[in-house]
Order: structure tokens, then sequence, then C-alpha cells
């Protein structure tokens, strides 16, 4: 299993909020991991941005690596395309233990990063 973390504007978008309430809901009809419903859509939307369609687009039919798609978020670091986005990259077959303990650790990132701004824009 590869974890990788960094941060971009995604989240903060209405757009973003949508997206993953949909991967959440796909997850509920098509049974498939919660965790790769968020990456894939979370892959969607990194990618029409950044141009990195056609190396990072589709974890299944392209068998993209963690260690490719590191590349490439690494690349979009350097460019100043990614601040402050939770992206995570999970293997397919993580364990449903896994999968739960990194979603909450997710809602509870993406929450608290919310709290933050409101507390920093309260002034």
């Amino acid at each position: 299993m590869k974890i990788i973390i960094s941060y971009d504007q995604w989240n903060r978008t209405v757009l973003a909020k949508r997206q993953l309430s949909k991967a959440i809901i796909l997850n509920l009809i098509t049974g498939s991991s919660m965790i790769e419903a968020i990456i894939r859509t979370t892959l969607s939307s990194y990618n029409s941005r950044v141009g990195a369609r056609k190396q990072c687009f589709d974890l299944e039919t392209q068998n993209v690596s963690a260690v490719e798609c590191h590349q490439i978020l690494t690349k979009s670091q350097e460019d100043g395309r990614t601040e402050y986005m939770v992206f995570l990259l999970i293997w397919r077959h993580a364990s449903i233990n896994v999968s739960i303990i990194m979603f909450v650790a997710f809602i509870t990132i993406y929450f608290t990063n919310n709290m933050r701004h409101i507390i920093d824009y309260s002034d």
C-alpha cells in the first residue's frame, strides 16, 4: 500500500465537494472501495486542470503506479499548481479496515482545514 498526500485548492471549491459526494454515492451503488472511488474522482479533477490526463488518468486501465503519480504531483508542485488539496493514492486492494481508517483521516483533515479558514478569516 502506498499513500501520497499533497495539497491544492481543490477542496475549497464547490465542485470538489460535489465530486467527493458523487464518489461516496458511487461507492454505495457499485460496492467498490470507497477510497478507490475518491481516488478516481480526485484524479479526474486534478488531471483536467494540470494537463496530466494521459499520464495519470485512470488507475485501472493505465495501471499507473503510485510512484508515477507521485512524480506528476511533485512536478506540478514545482510549477506552483498544487497548494492545498488532500490527495490520496492507495492500492486498489487495500483492506476494508485500511479504507475506513483512511476515509476517516480524509474527512478529519478536510473539516479541520475548513475550520482553520473560518478562524483565519474571522478577524
